[in-house]
């Protein structure tokens, strides 16, 4: 029979209270008392299991697992009382399956696990009845695993069991051989020779795909101190291709130092140009030098007292922050941030750390603005309230997903309220496969609605969005994959009905790097990559594009030659930013930028090396390091920008230049929605008498309906649908514009986007040509533009700045077919606007004046979007804090991607999953090299056959990781490998990466931990034998800590442990 026992446990929080009325932070105490009450089983020899865990203040109970009474094994887990997964186990205590709390009998989401070897399930069923499934050895090593379509990955292992190999699917189902792609071929070994300054016997791992080869240098401690990556095919590629870069690490296990990539590392002691950190006692930073051009780059940490921590910028710049912290000393949830220029944020934070407010404004408190955060009793967010969108409303299904929401309701519009708003359902709903795959999304006013669906293995198969009420003006874009997953064959096809079907097709070599595209008009590129996957070269049907492209050991281009002969080349500084970037033929230079930086970074000149230097720019910034002024012939003077703690534009000056007329703008905002609400001439405040104009209106989304008279309208979806009486929009799923019809009848522009999210190809019914869009590297370097009639192309080149904007366009004859001038944030100083890429490389709009961004409208006139960020505010630092600004404030610096807070361009549902990937990461992200760990040592099957994806997507894409939680919610286990799995499973979830096993002793002194250890003793993983736990495996990472349990005595636990020692000494 069970028994329960309580521990309470009293947290002090000490945390910071920062009120927006004083410039002082004032220390103040919170308290936080936990309940956490303990399940015994003394029937199966069981004792101290967590059973719940309640918060005493609120009496909410955080977690609270239910136990099977007769193997004491975890049947359901919940989180404030609602039911997160359901657990059932096989006759030999392995998970058998798990459901999520959608599960009903009608609606299945169960995830099976059978044919259990070593402690792996050899087959994964997922509720759809599709499967994965694995080969184990009987050493528990992972021979293969096979998706669900039978593409069939391989793994290969030295005789200890690390990974040595990896062979990838080939053409055929259930086969992996060499016939499509090259195996990854992994070794680590003492080295024979003194390398780097480093002895004979000094551990040494090489990863090679082909001739790619990365080889990584370990020191004593198995720490790795060089790491050395190259193309092999000869003595010159190597050269060529070389980057090298060193660590060398403080007392306490801290990186002391982290060198510049270099193309030689002759002794990895002797190496200086780089970072180097310097830690207290505790091992906390407390100053960090950068070796820059201008000297050293000093940033100084301190530590203050009230648990608040100052950051000093290398421009003597201070922000301090202090914190809410239970228990112990933590930097997780910040409450008060006070920032140069008198910036002060407050984030108020429930019980639990998350934020009920946050507040922005000055120590004085005259300027603030306010988001608060409403949480439902399983404490899910329910409403949001924000002065730019009004209040948002949602709600969860049973599994987490997010069902339904409402936005630009009214304020004071409580969780669960009327999401009706003048007779307008403003409801937005969304519906889920049995995979947790989001399957259909709806809006309220029945425009925008999208239809998805999926290959057997979880990727996007296609889906439609539809752009007209009644699902109509539908647009499809579909999804061909190879054998490994990448987007192949004919690639992305948009469809359509009664237009058109367009391919963008990919192809690619046997290491798995693209080689060729096939455009919609069936021009295509064959890129020359070299063994890295760097391109060196670009053709097309038209000849020649690109040619001898090499690039620097931090992987910038160095040079190209562009196809009419034209040479890029670029200079770097100490840091690795460009110095100088010249396009030239012979002595003739059609762009010539020289740059200087201050020491944050921020770009300080831009020196024009053409005669008459007009393109010279010298710039200031604030404390914030946000651009200030720009002085420049290209402006006729000086343009300056003020703004205020909120980061919204206070004021502009720029005085007349050519057709441009002075400008003297006080930007004026309405006060209740921070909102852009109208453009006066110049003066102390916006209520004096002067000129108002460019009056600005919005909906209750936030978005843009009307500047200076000029109609905009938005859907609900926040998608642009029309200019009103200029042009209307279409888009795809992915919010990526497929169509801009002109209104005066000019025609329509047709745009297809890559993979990569770059503007591919246009097909403009007004200019009457297809355009092609060639880039290099990220970099748009050439147009091809055909006539529609089938007459002979036209080849253009950019040359563009660091931004990615092109300054210069020639032609094959290297004459200058246009020549671009911008001011800081986008406006064209020089000539009107045309359609094609234009300001960093987005679309610009000639009729309407915009910049197409992707998922919102850019508006370099009033320097705002036209609509909110897609993103939220940052909970933990409300750095993007702002809706509506652009680039933080520094145009120079940044730049927006796609619209949005920097982030991946793909969104949920097309995110894809490389299987190939699988074990080995290749150094492609932290949840890669996790699962590098796992398969190194044979572990975590689980972690094998589910895709991990990448941080940001939504979990409509990650059922899988919920059958990976499941594996690591037992933590008492019938044997040794089961425990070991799910031990470094929970250690892998913390970024653990295995290090060299160390043998200690049993009884009552243990002695040193036996296990795996990291260098610093801040993480690791110890096998012991105690009279409490009996055989079990104790992990940790930081105060973080959990017992694995497995049945076992003494004497076969001393064995298991020196057979684990032996295997990974």
């Amino acid at each position: 029979m069970a028994a329960e026992k309580e521990s309470t446990m009293k947290r002090l929080h000490i945390a910071a209270a920062l009120a927006l009325a004083t410039a002082q932070v004032n220390a103040q105490t919170y308290s936080r008392t936990d309940e956490i009450t303990y399940e015994d089983n003394a029937a199966v020899w069981v004792i101290g299991q967590q059973k719940q865990s309640k918060n005493v203040d609120t009496q909410l109970i955080e977690s609270r697992t239910l136990f099977d009474a007769g193997t004491a094994l975890p049947v359901q887990t919940f989180a404030f009382e609602k039911l997160q997964q359901t657990f059932a186990y096989d006759a030999l205590g392995n998970l058998a399956a798990i459901s999520d709390g959608r599960d009903t009998p009608t609606f299945n989401t169960t995830i099976k696990f059978e044919e259990w070897k070593r402690g792996i399930p050899q087959k994964i069923t997922f509720a759809d009845g599709n499967y994965r499934s694995a080969l184990v050895d009987d050493l528990g090593l992972i021979k293969y695993v096979e998706d669900e379509l039978r593409n069939r990955t391989c793994y290969t292992f030295d005789p200890v069991g690390r990974l040595a190999g990896i062979t990838y699917p080939s053409d055929t189902a259930q086969t992996c051989d060499t016939s499509r792609w090259n195996p990854l071929v992994r070794s680590f070994q003492p080295s024979g020779t003194a390398e780097a300054g480093l002895p004979i016997g000094h551990w040494v791992e090489q990863v090679a795909t082909d001739k790619g080869v990365q080889v990584t240098r370990f020191d004593a401690l198995w720490r790795p101190v060089v790491t050395d990556r190259y193309d092999d095919t000869s003595a010159a590629s190597k050269l060529a291709t070389r980057s090298m870069s060193v660590t060398r690490y403080a007392p306490q296990g801290g990186v002391a130092f982290q060198s510049y990539p270099s193309a030689l590392v002759s002794n990895y002691a002797t190496v200086t140009a780089g970072t180097r950190t310097t830690y207290d006692a505790l091992g906390r930073p407390t100053r960090v030098e950068q070796d820059t051009e201008l000297g050293l780059a000093i940033t100084q940490h301190e530590y203050l007292s009230n648990f608040q921590y100052r950051v000093t910028s290398p421009k003597t710049t201070q922000t301090t922050t202090s914190y809410y912290t239970y228990d112990e000393p933590s930097t997780d949830l910040p409450s008060g941030i006070f920032s140069p220029e008198g910036v002060v944020t407050s984030i108020v934070r429930d019980r639990f750390g998350k934020p009920e407010a946050i507040t922005r404004g000055n120590a004085s408190g005259t300027i603030a603005v306010a988001r608060s955060f409403t949480y439902a009793t399983d404490q899910s967010l329910c409403r949001t309230a924000e002065p730019e969108t009004g209040v948002t409303l949602m709600d969860y299904d049973d599994a987490g997903n997010l069902a339904w929401s409402a936005a630009g309701l009214p304020e004071g519009t409580p969780c669960g309220g009327s999401t009706v708003v003048g007779g307008i359902e403003r409801k937005s709903t969304r519906t889920y496969d049995n995979r947790n795959r989001l399957t259909v999304l709806e809006f309220g006013d029945d425009v925008g609605e999208q239809v998805w669906n999926y290959t057997a293995d979880g990727l996007p198969n296609g889906v439609w969005n539809y752009n007209g009420a009644g699902r109509t003006q539908g647009v499809y874009r579909a999804y061909a994959y190879n054998t490994r997953r990448m987007i192949a064959g004919t690639g992305e096809t948009v469809y359509q009905p009664g237009q058109y079907t367009w391919s963008l097709g990919y192809g690619y070599n046997a290491n798995g790097f693209q080689v060729t595209q096939v455009n919609p008009d069936t021009s295509g590129l064959t890129f020359a990559v070299n063994a890295l996957g760097q391109t060196t070269g670009i053709t097309g049907t038209s000849g020649t594009y690109v040619s001898n492209a090499t690039y620097y050991p931090n992987g910038a281009l160095d040079q190209f030659t562009y196809g009419n002969g034209i040479v890029h080349k670029l200079l770097q500084n100490a840091r690795g930013m460009p110095d100088r970037s010249k396009d030239s033929y012979g002595t003739t230079a059609f762009l010539d930028d020289s740059y200087t930086y201050d020491y944050n970074g921020n770009v300080a000149g831009i020196s024009d090396g053409r005669s008459g230097a007009r393109g010279n720019r010298t710039m200031t910034y604030d404390g914030l390091d946000r651009l200030t002024s720009v002085t420049s012939p290209m402006f006729n003077g000086t343009i300056n920008y003020t703004y205020d703690v909120l980061d919204n534009i206070q004021a502009l000056s720029a005085p007349a230049n050519g057709s441009m007329a002075e400008r003297k703008w006080r930007y004026c905002y309405e006060a209740a929605t921070n909102r852009l609400q109208f453009l006066r001439e110049i003066t102390s405040n916006c209520s004096s008498g002067t000129t108002a104009y460019n009056a600005l209106t919005f909906d209750v989304q936030g978005n843009l309906t009307s500047k200076g008279g000029q109609g905009y309208t938005f859907s609900q979806d926040n998608r642009l649908r029309e200019v009103n009486g200029k042009e209307t929009y279409l888009y795809d799923a992915h919010g990526l514009r497929v169509q801009a019809t002109s209104m005066p009848g000019t025609g329509k522009i047709l745009s297809l986007y890559s993979k990569a999210g770059q503007i591919a190809f246009q097909r403009d019914e007004r200019a009457l040509t297809n355009n092609a869009y060639v880039y290099l590297a990220g970099s748009f370097v050439m147009t091809r533009e055909q006539p529609l009639s089938g007459g002979p192309p036209t080849l253009k080149f950019h040359h563009t700045d660091a931004l990615g904007t092109p300054m210069v366009v020639t032609g094959l004859a290297r004459n200058i077919i246009e020549q671009s001038e911008y001011e800081p944030y986008g406006r064209v100083a020089n000539r009107a606007m045309h359609g094609g890429p234009g300001f960093t490389g987005h679309v610009e709009d000639s009729l309407t004046g915009m910049t197409y961004m992707q998922q919102r409208y850019y508006d370099s006139d009033v320097v705002a979007f036209l609509s909110v960020d897609p993103m939220a505010v940052d909970t933990a630092t409300a750095w993007n804090f702002n809706r509506y600004n652009y680039a933080a404030g520094n145009p120079y610096k940044f730049k927006d991607p796609d619209g949005r807070v920097i982030d991946t361009v793909w969104d949920v549902a097309s995110v894809v999953y490389d299987l190939g990937k699988v074990g080995y990461g290749v150094y492609k992200g932290d949840r890669e090299l996790v699962k590098e760990g796992l398969i190194d040592a044979g572990f975590d099957a689980a972690a094998i056959l589910i895709p991990f994806v990448p941080a940001g997507a939504s979990k409509a894409v990650r059922a899988g990781d919920k059958a990976m939680d499941a594996v690591r919610a037992t933590t008492d286990f019938k044997d040794f490998n089961q425990a070991r799995n799910a031990a470094i499973g929970w250690l892998g979830d913390k970024g653990f990466k295995a290090e060299k096993a160390t043998l200690g002793k049993f009884g009552e002194n243990k002695g040193k931990p036996v296990g795996m250890t990291t260098a610093d003793g801040k993480s690791g993983f110890r096998v012991e034998y105690d009279g409490r736990h009996g055989a079990h495996i104790n992990v940790w990472s930081g105060k973080e800590k959990q017992t694995f349990t497995f049945k076992g005595t003494p004497e076969q636990v001393n064995k298991l442990v020196r057979q684990f020692i032996k295997e990974h000494q």
